[in-house]
């Protein structure tokens, strides 16, 4: 009788498997060795060394404890390419892909664009990638998160300027951009979900009150340095259509954003089954479930219009 090895790729992702899931055991010891995915399974009967299964027990363990994929592999792709993260910038998401596509849509030839608290920097190198000319500035007021991004940068070839400061304190005087995008602190400190991204820097997801006093801060200055014709487009959570017409927020936000000549259209609508080739037809949608991207379009040098 053949006696069962417990040291052997497919003993590991095995034992595993009821505790995180086959496919992230897989990833976690494709990391550990070094190999592919597919690795695992045509050598599924290699022995593996006792540190080699000490490390993956440790990985299995943080996993557990509710450490992300991400950090514990230390990259995660993000429009077709993979970025160094780390717990200094928050793991990006696919969700953050739609603000991605959106730029794609309104942003000119080679236009001029400011990523504000850019994180690992997965959205200005993605825009620097992706659109041919452009100049990106991007700021951040964690010199940590910005070792990240431009390290980002510079692995994936991506012409970027980082500045370090917060918000506007950032931006030179008088500077204009033809895009300007954020995908910032939006969750309110008591939100339910907030808990189980305890592993993620606070300071990029909450704003330890109502979740709106970083995109009131970034909307107040907006009008200043976009160029005419410019787009201001943000990240927010899904319960904050509140900036147009529905939720806590619907008398509030309205108010402040009125502040700094912003006007405010709310085409509502659910699009949770619409196409992406529909959403591109008609920009006047919100998209997503969890998230969904707001954004600004300077109409006249005193008006601005967001359409949510």
């Amino acid at each position: 009788m053949n006696e069962v090895k417990l040291n052997t790729i497919r003993a590991l992702i095995g034992e595993a498997t009821p505790k995180i899931g086959r496919f992230e055991a897989m990833i976690l010891l494709a990391h550990i060795l070094g190999k592919p995915k597919e690795y695992l399974i045509t050598h599924d009967d290699e022995e593996l060394p006792d540190t080699t299964l000490m490390t993956f027990d440790v990985y299995v363990s943080l996993r557990l404890d509710g450490v992300p994929v991400a950090y514990l592999t230390g990259r995660q792709e993000f429009f077709g390419r993979y970025f160094t993260v780390d717990h200094n910038v928050l793991i990006p998401r696919p969700d953050t892909e739609v603000l991605i596509e959106q730029a794609l849509i309104v942003t000119p030839e080679k236009p001029e664009i400011l990523d504000m608290g850019t994180g690992s920097g997965c959205i200005a190198v993605t825009l620097a990638k992706e659109c041919p000319g452009a100049r990106v500035t991007a700021t951040d007021v964690s010199e940590e998160a910005l070792a990240i991004a431009r390290g980002n940068a510079e692995a994936l070839g991506a012409e970027v300027e980082f500045r370090k400061g917060s918000w506007w304190e950032a931006v030179p005087e008088g500077a204009r951009y033809d895009l300007i995008v954020s995908n910032p602190p939006y969750i309110r400190s008591d939100d339910e979900h907030l808990p189980a991204l305890r592993h993620e820097p606070q300071g990029a997801l909450t704003d330890s009150g109502n979740g709106l006093s970083c995109l009131e801060e970034i909307a107040a200055h907006a009008m200043s340095h976009l160029r005419h014709g410019g787009w201001l487009l943000v990240e927010h959570v899904w319960d904050q259509r509140g900036l147009s017409c529905v939720g806590p927020w619907a008398k509030e936000i309205p108010h402040r954003l009125r502040r700094y000549g912003i006007r405010i259209w709310c085409p509502y609508l659910h699009i949770r089954s619409l196409h992406r080739n529909d959403f591109k037809r008609n920009r006047l949608f919100w998209y997503g479930i969890w998230y969904g991207t707001a954004r600004v379009t300077l109409r006249k040098r005193h008006e601005t219009r967001v359409f949510l």
